[in-house]
């Protein structure tokens, strides 16, 4: 079903979060995660213009700078088009959520309470949309 390997591009600015981040996808045992982080778009942006499909899974950080995750997001689809996105925030539950209904994200993560569990289930939640998504589209085509 999943590629024995998932590129996830992480959108964020803060070191420490970026350090948990790693080593709680790296408590998941299948699939493996290759992450690549940035700190702000302009560095993404080098990297995506190169080759857009390169990333499966975009995380993206709530507040980077002076720009919001959404605005972000939005860059990224300029860009590369459809994505399957993460909204990651430290903000509450009910918020993050609507903020990810309204902004066009698959999923969202919660900063306070961020583990290898649920780093799993919303990525497998993601890219099982994803999966459905195209198989969907190959009915058609």
């Amino acid at each position: 079903m999943f590629s024995d390997e998932i590129s996830v591009c992480l959108i964020e600015d803060d070191d420490e979060d970026a350090i948990l981040f790693r080593e709680y996808l790296e408590e998941i045992p299948f699939p493996k995660y290759k992450v690549t982080r940035f700190k702000d778009f302009p560095s993404l942006f080098v990297d995506i213009e190169k080759k857009p499909s390169k990333y499966t899974i975009y995380v993206v950080d709530h507040f980077l700078g002076l720009q919001t995750g959404f605005e972000i997001l939005n860059e990224i689809r300029k860009v590369v088009g459809s994505v399957s996105a993460v909204l990651i925030s430290g903000i509450s539950k009910e918020e993050i959520e609507r903020i990810t209904s309204e902004g066009g994200f698959q999923g969202y993560l919660e900063k306070k309470n961020l583990s290898a569990f649920t780093l799993a289930k919303t990525f497998f939640e993601v890219l099982k949309e994803k999966e459905d998504l195209r198989s969907e589209t190959d009915i058609f085509f």
